[in-house]
């Protein structure tokens, strides 16, 4: 039977200027007093979306983020056009990020995104065009699915480093990235979807954990790299 469960101290709606501090302790307070559905012991998912805490004309007051213990899923558009957000914190715990969860959150500069995730929905955090830093789930126990669109036009974004337990990167879902300067890719994964690096400049530095053999193969589906990068694989280099 599923019970309400606060979001408590841990998540954070910080202001930058004394003018935005009022609406975002308001913001707080809402999601700490609407808590979250689900949870509890019988193991329901605990599932965090706009519509069922009631903050959704809030949005624009949240500045850094950090989701606290408990939840088990963000919800399809959870944050979505969150333009004040600027850091984001997904604990171990989050097994899904729903479709849209993030979108468009314009000024978002830092992803940190923990091990336990296994899902990163379709559209989860495109155009998020700010974006520097973003940390993957890295677990090769879990079989990770980046979805189609994930981080598509995050084109401020530099390094990419796909971590081992990743398996399928989905469509589209780094597309337009344009400033990638590297890009590594595990072993671990064993689908690359078409146009996953649309874009992607020829002249990032691209490593692939795998043997030419297994990245030819895997090449002739249309990724989108630009004709003419070089990728370094375990045993030598392909040019794409």
């Amino acid at each position: 039977m599923s019970e309400e469960i606060a979001l408590g101290e841990t998540l954070k709606a910080a202001a930058e200027n004394n003018a935005a501090a009022a609406q975002s302790a308001e913001t707080q307070a809402k999601l700490v007093e609407l808590g979250l559905t689900g949870g509890g012991g019988g193991g329901e998912s605990v599932d965090l979306e706009p519509w069922r805490v009631g903050w959704e004309a809030d949005r624009t007051s949240i500045v850094e983020l950090e989701i606290p213990s408990g939840v088990t899923k963000i919800g399809e558009g959870a944050f979505k056009e969150c333009g004040a957000l600027k850091r984001l914190t997904i604990p171990n715990g989050v097994i899904t990020i729903g479709n849209y969860a993030f979108y468009k959150c314009g000024n978002v500069v830092t992803i940190n995104i923990a091990d336990d995730v296994e899902i990163i929905g379709n559209w989860a955090f495109q155009l998020c065009p700010n974006l520097l830093s973003l940390k993957l789930p890295s677990n090769k126990t879990k079989n990770t699915v980046i979805g189609d669109y994930a981080f598509g036009y995050c084109n401020t974004l530099q390094t990419l480093i796909i971590p081992e337990g990743v398996n399928v990167i989905g469509a589209y879902a780094f597309q337009y990235c344009f400033d990638l300067t590297t890009l590594e890719l595990p072993s671990s994964i064993y689908g690359i979807r078409k146009g996953a690096f649309e874009g992607c400049p020829a002249s990032c530095n691209i490593k692939f954990n795998k043997s030419m053999d297994d990245v030819s193969a895997m090449v002739n589906y249309p990724w989108g790299i630009t004709s003419g990068a070089v990728i370094k694989c375990t045993d030598g280099d392909l040019t794409v």
